[in-house]
């Protein structure tokens, strides 16, 4: 997960009817979607997760240095993915980011 607070966050469509557009760059607030994205419980293969259907979306986070990719599911568990890693809570992660856009 994130460990330093970017300087923008940005919303591409992934697959599975995520909006074709990418959304206007995000540069306020951000301590605020790092610390949702590290406050996401991880994810246990016994989980049983619904059949919802959701777009898929990669969010991008921008630093000075270079850019991360966290890919981020609102189907089924709504699982976040990064660095091997898998969490649950990536439909709430896409609404702060729309509500700060």
């Amino acid at each position: 997960m994130p460990d330093a607070v970017p300087v923008s966050v940005r919303l591409c469509p992934g697959e599975d009817g995520a909006p074709e557009k990418w959304s206007d760059p995000v540069g306020h607030d951000l301590d605020q979607v790092v610390a949702s994205l590290n406050s996401l419980r991880p994810f246990r293969r016994e989980t049983v997760c619904t059949m919802d259907r959701g777009p898929r979306y990669d969010l991008l986070l921008d630093y000075p240095t270079g850019r991360r990719v966290v890919q981020i599911s609102t189907s089924g568990c709504a699982l976040v993915h990064v660095d091997g890693q898998f969490r649950y809570g990536g439909d709430k992660v896409v609404e702060l980011v729309q509500d700060l856009g």
